[in-house]
């Protein structure tokens, strides 16, 4: 028969991601001032001077496909900020960017993607690729539209 453990064993991974107390403390908010933009975050007085505020910062790691021309993209976004700015962003920031200026839009965005009506995502089985590009345009023109009715990013 076996003895009981004295101490308790470290979880399996599988066990901590399905620990609710685990991910409530991954993704407990993050605090900062309430009337933050975007721009602020950047001309903000840096600690060094004694003036600013020390923000914590939680980083989420998130991980997607993308197709060759998406992937092309993307890369070309990055790299034109960095020519055109000198700043050494990497593609993250490039992302991050880009949902920024999507938050502007979030009602706007929500009402072009509910006038699509339903929409079947398309299998991932070879062949389909096209029936998977064609959505990702139409999601895109709603997108755009969205975009170019709103305010620009809170």
């Amino acid at each position: 028969m076996a003895k009981p453990l004295q101490q308790s064993m470290n979880p399996s991974p599988l066990s901590r991601l399905l620990d609710p107390a685990a991910a409530l403390g991954a993704r407990t908010a993050v605090p900062s001032s309430p009337s933050t933009s975007p721009t602020e975050l950047f001309h903000t007085p840096s600690a060094s001077s004694g003036v600013g505020t020390k923000r914590e910062h939680s980083l989420i790691k998130r991980e997607c496909v993308l197709t060759g021309p998406t992937d092309e993209a993307l890369s070309r976004l990055t790299e034109m900020v960095r020519r055109s700015t000198g700043a050494r962003i990497n593609t993250s920031c490039a992302v991050r960017s880009l949902l920024l200026t999507l938050s502007g839009a979030w009602p706007r965005l929500e009402d072009e993607l509910r006038s699509l009506g339903v929409i079947k995502l398309p299998g991932n089985a070879r062949g389909r690729e096209h029936e998977r590009e064609a959505m990702e345009r139409l999601l895109a023109q709603a997108i755009h539209r969205a975009l170019r009715s709103s305010t620009g990013p809170g």
